[in-house]
């Protein structure tokens, strides 16, 4: 998404190097591997997507990917809030064109060389179209609130911060105003995503420790 500053840490790099060897020992598959990292807003998803994207490159030569969901709403930011005030019952994985992004992902298993992807441009509120080319033996590091849905993937890591614990980071990222409004949107958000933990094959818990999920069948 065009207008989202991601910066990393030394805290956050160590924390990824420890993430990447989690799922690197669990990499079964051949290229291209299929990673997603999901959570509620401000979990720090984006942040651990782009520090794994440094650490699998500097620590194991590996390329990578992000796709971030964000650039899969179905309509543009501005407009798509203003159809969450309009009725609440538009909040939720309807509001992402999932199904484009899982077979984008097809795609790319299947030997794609580009795909032509969404790109969302959040201050002009709209949504333009990007070439990214394909990388056969690259890790893809797919991030957003409901991207554990999505079927074509390999891997996935939950990030358990819940939008209380999350405060200060939404607050700091800024994209929007945090008003009574936008907690309610962020409860509804909060009953949906917090059943997504039993999908993940890693769980981020509140304090960053690392827990697999043995329980999980696919």
């Amino acid at each position: 998404m065009k207008g989202d500053q991601i910066k990393t840490t030394d805290e956050i790099n160590a924390f990824a190097a420890k993430t990447a060897r989690y799922f690197l020992h669990n990499k079964v598959k051949t290229d291209p591997f299929f990673i997603s990292i999901a959570g509620e807003s401000g979990s720090g998803k984006s942040t651990l997507a782009t520090a794994l994207h440094i650490m699998l490159k500097d620590l194991y030569d590996i390329d990578s990917i992000i796709i971030q969901m964000d650039d899969y709403f179905i309509l543009p930011p501005a407009d798509n809030h203003h159809q969450r005030e309009l009725d609440l019952v538009h909040v939720g994985p309807q509001e992402v064109n999932l199904d484009l992004l899982d077979s984008q992902l097809k795609m790319i298993q299947d030997g794609a060389a580009t795909v032509s992807k969404p790109l969302v441009d959040f201050h002009q509120n709209t949504i333009e179209q990007e070439q990214i080319s394909c990388i056969s033996s690259a890790v893809y590091i797919i991030e957003g609130t409901y991207v554990s849905l999505l079927k074509n993937l390999d891997y996935r890591i939950f990030i358990d911060r819940n939008y209380e614990l999350t405060f200060d980071d939404r607050v700091a990222r800024a994209r929007e105003e945090v008003t009574p409004f936008i907690q309610s949107v962020l409860e509804i958000e909060h009953g949906i995503i917090s059943k997504h933990r039993a999908l993940a094959d890693l769980i981020v818990e509140s304090d960053y420790s690392l827990v697999e999920n043995k329980n999980i069948r696919f």
